[in-house]
């Protein structure tokens, strides 16, 4: 196809300046930052990045089909394009990030900061957060690392390594042909993704084959557009206004109603995605309303700078949330003005001028970018080892350090506490998954559920000591204590582990007499309102069988609290990490209520929660009188606070109501 039939049917070059692909970056990366700002705002806004895969996608594409056609197509030329566009204002970014995070972050966050920063410079930013970044339930929020959003630009920067080559074998193909095998390898990336979620998420999450569709939907849109003969092209031009409009649509559904308890990417994908290629094919001929409307001069602007935009807004966030938790409105609206303002410098005094540099010869460049990897990657690496390349930090620092994370050490760090990915038989035998004293089986009193029946281990164990009986805990993470298909209460990730730790739980309860539930049932009622009548239905199957049940109460969520805050304040001396508290959240109300009146009217079943201690006066605190710190995370009692509670509650009135039921019909005894 030639660039006059392109004119000739009142369709711009395809390598000509697009007013709405620019706003089409626009609505990407607003969606991008307010949902990272507050996800509540949009739920689904994380789809920007995907908007932005396709607009990388077909721009590329569009380049090669046509050099290559006619014939013209650089390696060097390209590859040095694609260095001046992302790399002097990443290195800008990334530099700022690592000198701030020196002195903002713990040491061993600052240190994981400056080894992501050596992978993306290598362009293996998404292999490092695959590989390296701890997935785990009381890992540190991955919103908390300033770097984590180059995970992005290591997918297209791979992308742009291997698709020219493949991208010039094809582009001499007839549409047909050239779309056909477009889309038969963009379908199997979003199939791989799909499929490999359950298996590995932080794979089908982070990486290039999983990811490759979404970019190939923007190339298959680039072939229309190239390859297309003018019979084809007249009638996307005919077609502009509808497909503008159902593109427009589906980016929007998509940034509004998806969420992340959904598997993605994978057929999730497909809508935003789809939806970006629809708008690019529709604003082919810039005549349709929806073209017009993306090509409006603010955001035409805020797409020019939405590179920058996404490159700062992320570690603003990060450290904001590092050290004053999630932002609210005067926070998140002070952070999103940041991002434009750094952005708008940096567009202006880092990206353009870089453009500029056209006007240097490419093994200038080249060397120039090379050098300057080099030295940044040095830097990062000072920052990895930091004993071996700066000044040595404080001991005292350290000896503070150390002697509080002595004091607020997950229930995992404890091997009496046998909370597990994924249950093995073998944990059935286990002998320290038992505590307490007593003559009888431990395995005749089981506590089990997720997380939250874990954090109840020193509780319990008070009471078994006090009482002398012995229970066997056996927890799975994030897992709902529930049987049969549990996709409609737990994380998608999470639904192979627990399918697969049911046939545990099922030979527990078998040789149980009472049977101790507790779990995170707020979250498992938010995601599905089947959830509680499926609990209390097995519930009921239980006490059928002559077993006694014990539910327990979810503990009360602290919103505000930060488990690390303690340690920051010796940084960071005017923190006053005892001072957020907050009531009982309204769902946890809710739901600790129903668990309640259920057992009230139900024989054989009995509820506790600890409430009364945690929130005197219906305010909940995650200190003690003695401001100790009881809880791990805003959502788990660490274990030392566990066995704190316990003492407490044992010490006011003794063995709790409903553990004196279970022992009376056990033969135990306080």
């Amino acid at each position: 196809m030639k660039r006059d039939a392109h004119a000739a049917l009142g369709m711009p070059d395809a390598l000509g300046y697009r007013p709405d692909i620019d706003g089409m970056r626009a609505l990407a990366v607003l969606a991008v930052i307010v949902f990272h700002i507050d996800k509540d705002l949009l739920p689904g806004g994380f789809a920007g990045v995907d908007v932005f895969f396709v607009i990388s996608g077909y721009l590329i594409s569009a380049h090669i089909f046509r050099a290559g056609r006619e014939g013209t197509f650089s390696f060097v030329d390209f590859y040095f394009r694609r260095i001046r566009r992302i790399a002097p204002a990443m290195a800008v970014v990334v530099f700022a990030t690592l000198a701030v995070a020196q002195f903002m972050l713990l040491p061993e966050d600052a240190r994981a900061a400056a080894k992501s920063a050596v992978w993306s410079f290598a362009s293996m930013a998404n292999v490092y957060f695959w590989l390296f970044q701890d997935t785990g339930y009381f890992a540190a929020s991955s919103s908390e690392l300033p770097l984590l959003h180059l995970w992005s630009l290591g997918v297209e920067e791979q992308f742009y390594l291997v698709w020219p080559v493949v991208a010039l074998a094809l582009c001499r193909w007839r549409l047909a042909a050239l779309a056909g095998a477009i889309a038969l390898v963009a379908a199997a990336s979003f199939a791989l993704g799909q499929a490999a979620f359950a298996h590995s998420p932080g794979f089908a999450y982070y990486m290039l084959p999983s990811r490759c569709g979404e970019l190939l939907l923007g190339a298959l849109a680039a072939a229309v557009v190239v390859a297309g003969t003018p019979g084809q092209l007249r009638t996307v031009a005919r077609c502009a206004a509808p497909l503008a409009a159902s593109g427009l649509a589906l980016v929007l559904a998509s940034i509004a109603l998806l969420s992340e308890r959904l598997v993605f990417p994978g057929w999730w994908a497909v809508p935003p995605t789809a939806g970006a290629a629809l708008l690019i094919l529709g604003g082919a001929n810039g005549t349709s309303v929806v073209s017009r409307l993306l090509g409006t001069p603010v955001l035409r602007r805020i797409g020019a700078i939405s590179y920058s935009a996404y490159l700062w807004h992320w570690p603003l966030l990060a450290f904001y949330r590092y050290g004053y938790g999630e932002p609210g409105l005067a926070a998140g609206t002070a952070i999103f003005c940041a991002t434009l303002a750094l952005a708008e410098l940096t567009y202006r005094f880092v990206e353009q001028p870089a453009r500029r540099g056209n006007r240097i010869g490419w093994r200038a460049g080249f060397v120039g970018w090379a050098a300057g990897s080099v030295v940044l990657a040095g830097v990062s690496l000072a920052f990895v080892y930091p004993e071996r390349f700066l000044p040595a930090g404080s001991a005292a620092y350290a000896r503070s350090l150390a002697a509080l994370r002595a004091l607020d050490l997950p229930t995992t760090a404890f091997d009496y506490v046998c909370q597990r990915k994924v249950l093995a038989p073998g944990e059935l035998d286990n002998p320290r998954c038992a505590l307490g004293k007593g003559s009888l089986p431990a395995a005749r009193i089981l506590l089990m559920g997720d997380s939250n029946a874990a954090h109840y281990v020193g509780i319990v164990a008070t009471f078994a000591e006090h009482g002398a009986f012995r229970f066997r805990n056996l927890e799975v993470g994030s897992c709902p204590p529930v049987f049969g298909d549990v996709a409609r209460f737990a994380d998608a990730r999470r639904i192979a582990d627990c399918t697969a730790s049911q046939r545990v739980w099922r030979a527990a309860i078998a040789a149980a007499d009472v049977i101790i539930l507790g779990g995170s049932w707020s979250e498992y009622q938010r995601n599905s309102p089947q959830f509680l009548p499926t609990l209390f239905a097995q519930v009921d199957g239980y006490v059928a069988a002559g077993k006694r049940v014990i539910l327990l109460g979810k503990v009360p969520v602290i919103t505000q609290y930060d488990r690390l805050c303690r340690e920051k304040a010796l940084r960071f001396p005017f923190k006053d990490c005892a001072a957020g508290t907050n009531p009982m959240l309204d769902e946890i109300v809710r739901v600790n209520a129903s668990l309640r009146r259920y057992a009230q009217g139900q024989a054989g079943v009995a509820y506790f929660d600890v409430e009364t201690l945690l929130c005197p006066g219906g305010i909940c605190s995650a200190y003690g009188p003695d401001r100790a710190s009881l809880y791990f995370d805003k959502h788990h009692l660490s274990m030392k606070g566990s066995w704190d509670v316990g003492r407490r509650l044992y010490a006011a009135a003794g063995i709790p109501p409903a553990f004196r039921l279970a022992l009376d019909e056990t033969g135990g005894r306080e």
